[in-house]
């Protein structure tokens, strides 16, 4: 009886999972029916970020993903290809990150993030707006960021086609530039062992020596010493021209290393700067007065540095901001100079204003009419 009744329970259990499988199969099955014959009944763009900024619309998305043919719309849900949807819009360089979704009734919907632009690059080459986490990014035509503007003739570390993370850009350079080095150190390690096997053979044979056996007549022992000599002396001028080969190809390899040393150092300035800039361009738009009084920056070069210099909205003048270096100080310094000197003297006064210098503030007066 006890057998009949636990018979019973696994019966009753296979029944059980049997019907839920089969449950799941006709939901399934009804779903994927259901995904086939269900068109997409409304497709809705939503963009966040671009409040300040609209890079982006839902307009130029529509365009964007018809462009790519991938657009929805007049398709069913097991058409739209949600996945690629998504790809499609962060290959719009404005388009941070998108997140696709649609609905029983045929609702599809995709949230974007635009990207934040904090200044827009027109230096000689140049014109790319820079995204507050980094990302350079081209222009996107009809639509217009407003964001400080830099000019000038600065070189950066990316061309002026380049798209992507700054630091993912110095870091790879930074490593290719390692491995050249580490190879080249290779190859010098290669001249080293054979620059040592030939002093070791050249000491060998300065070393040897003629001994005159008992049956070797005076006459012929100082012949052969005089031809161990002669062999020594033409063994050493070949030694030292073959040291000297070899120190030129180690010079040669030892200058190409230091070439990309000193470029390292280069990028790496280079990557500090344009770090600290993004710093400033971020602490100028924070400040009300500064970003309204600041119409352009511009970015030019000396001495290898980036310098800096401002456009103003009160006066005809130029502001030298000098290096990117304690800017805060020098924008407080420059500020103390608006309030006590030149609302008293005037706004035109003078048509250059230098905080460069520590402690002090120097001008040249407008020429007079």
């Amino acid at each position: 009886m006890e057998v009949l009744k636990k018979i019973a329970i696994v019966v009753g259990y296979i029944l059980l999972f049997a019907v839920i499988i089969a449950v799941i199969l006709v939901a399934d099955y009804g779903a994927n029916e259901h995904r086939k014959t269900q068109q997409i009944t409304e497709f809705n763009i939503y963009i966040e970020g671009n409040e300040e900024s609209a890079l982006i619309d839902p307009v130029v998305m529509t365009t964007w993903f018809d462009k790519h043919g991938v657009l929805p719309t007049g398709r069913t849900i097991a058409e739209a290809d949600l996945a690629e949807l998504e790809m499609v819009a962060i290959e719009h360089n404005a388009v941070k990150s998108a997140n696709a979704y649609v609905t029983h009734d045929g609702r599809l919907d995709i949230m974007l993030v635009q990207r934040t632009p904090i200044l827009r690059l027109r230096c000689d080459g140049y014109d790319r707006y820079v995204a507050k986490d980094g990302y350079i990014f081209a222009p996107t035509a009809g639509c217009t960021a407003y964001v400080p503007i830099a000019t000038g003739d600065y070189r950066f570390l990316f061309d002026g086609k380049y798209s992507g993370y700054t630091e993912e850009l110095v870091s790879d350079t930074l490593s290719s530039m390692q491995r050249r080095i580490d190879a080249i150190e290779y190859d010098k390690y290669g001249l080293y062992r054979e620059r040592k096997r030939n002093n070791e053979r050249f000491e060998a044979v300065e070393d040897s020596v003629i001994y005159q056996r008992f049956w070797m007549s005076d006459s012929k022992f100082e012949q052969r010493k005089e031809q161990l000599k002669t062999y020594k002396e033409g063994y050493a001028k070949k030694h030292a021209e073959a040291d000297a080969q070899l120190e030129r190809k180690i010079s040669k390899l030892t200058a190409q290393q230091q070439e990309l040393s000193k470029q390292i150092a280069l990028i790496n300035q280079q990557n500090d700067e344009y770090k600290r800039l993004l710093s400033i361009v971020e602490h100028i738009s924070s400040d009300e007065f500064w970003s309204a009084e600041f119409t352009q920056l511009i970015i030019n070069e000396r001495s290898s540095k980036m310098q800096l210099s401002a456009v103003t909205r009160s006066g005809s003048f130029v502001v030298d901001l000098g290096d990117t270096h304690d800017i805060e100080r020098k924008l407080k310094a420059l500020k103390r100079f608006y309030k006590e000197v030149l609302s008293t003297v005037g706004w035109d006064a003078y048509k250059h204003i230098s905080v460069r210098y520590d402690g002090q503030i120097v001008c040249r007066e407008a020429t007079k009419r």
